[in-house]
């Protein structure tokens, strides 16, 4: 994981995968990685994070949180071929299944 800029990582689905599962979260939040422990979504709620992303290995699924009225709604749960999109960055649009290679 090379960083061009200091604290600037562009970060890889191997990068990812060789995080520890210590138990914490690796959560990208309004475009921002972030190490936490399990999330506590009332407090992004308050805070007034605009998009939230969990992303599952395990289940092989995105599902993307967005910030409405002061609450968050579940903007979709993508898995498979089905195609991610977000709110905060209209032009993103890719199938899941391309973060999530064969067997993993």
């Amino acid at each position: 994981m090379g960083s061009p800029l200091p604290g600037v990582y562009q970060l890889t689905y191997a990068d990812w995968l060789g995080f520890p599962d210590d138990g914490r979260y690796h959560e990208i939040i309004d475009g921002e990685l972030f190490v936490t422990p399990p999330p506590a979504i009332n407090h992004y709620e308050a805070s007034g994070v605009s998009e939230y992303w969990i992303v599952d290995p395990e289940s092989k699924t995105v599902e993307v949180l967005a910030l409405s009225r002061g609450q968050y709604e579940r903007h979709g749960l993508f898995r498979g071929n089905s195609v991610l999109s977000s709110r905060l960055l209209p032009g993103l649009s890719f199938p899941v299944a391309d973060i999530f290679p064969d067997g993993a």
